[in-house]
């Protein structure tokens, strides 16, 4: 079991420390408290992450195929922190 900090989590879903402390005091994403420290075990964490994906859709060709792509790419970023937003209220 490797287990993150407050701080790693929020590196990598790129949110701040304070949303991730809100996520885990809603019971939003899965943590562990030890001694009072909040922690997050990594594959806990990446399976959590994995639940907001969509499933791919067949690429587009050509220039269609390079706007859609773009597109998406701009629209998935900040996924995760969009689709926890919708479920706190907070916006």
């Amino acid at each position: 079991m490797n287990l993150l900090t407050v701080k790693d989590v929020a590196i990598r879903l790129k949110v701040g420390k304070t949303t991730v402390y809100e996520w885990a005091a809603l019971g939003l994403i899965p943590c562990v408290r030890l001694n009072g420290v909040l922690r997050f075990d990594e594959s806990e964490l990446q399976t959590w992450v994995n639940g907001f994906r969509h499933p791919a859709r067949p690429a587009a060709s050509g220039l269609v195929g390079r706007l859609a792509a773009k597109a998406v790419e701009a629209a998935a970023s900040g996924l995760v922190s969009d689709a926890v937003k919708g479920l706190t209220g907070k916006h």
